[in-house]
């Protein structure tokens, strides 16, 4: 018998579309669009279960009708934070989206995440296609929220791939320059079995390419003399990401991703909340036997900006 283990985050990846297309995109998409209210009700169940930090993500939640208006009900039922993963795509470009604009959600999410895997358009089109201009955007939205100048609440997530692992300093040039961002996650990629074909060989990075990666990045910066680093770098390997989150897909049919990239489905979430906190925890604690240990990559944490 496992002991209980409760995610970090419900994530609430219910958006079923997206503007930029990623190879290895490991979500295990629904069919049907998402029924927000019954969302909402689920929610205040897993509150009461314990869990009130929510990321909402898919997808693309900017593709939301009526985005704003959710998340405020999401902090009236009492949700303590919110974390919203978008690729961030016409927040500059066009300031009406779905009714949503780059102040609502500054004023809406606790933080925010957008990904950059690459360091020009044509690197970052490695990883996310769609967007020929998936780069350039990206910089002009950092920038946008340089503008804002309020307290940093950015985060930036890079897959790390067989194409840019061992070029991280690249992209750190880039960040470095923007002052929204608190946070720089780096994910190593690992196969899924949501991906498309032939990504997996393409883009997969090994556990020793991993780590070698973050000791040139490390030395890299060692090298250049770099001051105190202006946000806190997370490396993250795959085992290091297991059993932190429950996900839930535009059906409500709770999943998780095992140590192979394996989608484990766990069922729909309404009316069950309870049953399905009990099988991801009894799953998550069947993946980590043995437990998991805590090593050197899993969380590099720095000092962050005051």
């Amino acid at each position: 018998m496992h002991r209980r283990i409760l995610p970090e985050r419900l994530n609430l990846a219910i958006a079923r579309r997206c503007d930029v297309a990623c190879g290895g995109c490991y979500t295990f998409f629904g069919r049907s669009e998402p029924d927000l209210a019954k969302f909402l009700s689920s929610v205040s169940v897993f509150i009461g279960l314990g869990l009130s930090d929510v990321t909402l993500s898919g997808g693309d939640p900017l593709t939301l009708l009526g985005l704003v208006g959710f998340l405020a009900l999401l902090r009236s039922v009492g949700v303590r934070s919110i974390k919203l993963d978008t690729v961030g795509v016409g927040l500059v470009t066009q300031p009406q989206r779905a009714g949503t604009t780059l102040g609502d959600l500054i004023k809406s999410a606790d933080y925010l995440g957008i990904p950059l895997d690459g360091w020009s358009d044509e690197s970052a089109l490695e990883f996310r296609r769609g967007r020929d201009r998936i780069f350039t955007e990206t910089v002009a939205l950092l920038d946008a929220f340089d503008a804002v100048g309020d307290v940093p609440k950015l985060i930036v997530n890079t897959v790390a791939h067989r194409g840019n692992v061992n070029v991280l300093d690249r992209l750190y040039q880039e960040l470095v320059r923007h002052s929204c961002i608190c946070q720089w996650n780096v994910f190593q990629y690992t196969p899924t079995d949501q991906a498309e074909r032939g990504a997996n060989a393409r883009y997969a990075v090994s556990d020793d390419a991993f780590a070698i990666g973050r000791e040139r990045f490390f030395a890299h910066l060692a090298a250049a003399h770099r001051p105190a680093l202006p946000f806190v770098i997370d490396f993250r390997t795959t085992r290091s990401r297991l059993g932190q989150y429950l996900l839930v897909n535009s059906d409500g049919e709770a999943w998780l991703p095992d140590n192979s990239g394996r989608t484990m489905r766990l069922g729909s979430i309404f009316g069950r909340e309870q049953e399905v906190l009990d099988d991801w925890s009894e799953t998550v604690g069947a993946l980590l036997d043995p437990p998991r240990v805590q090593d050197a990559m899993r969380r590099v944490v720095l000092p962050a900006k005051a």
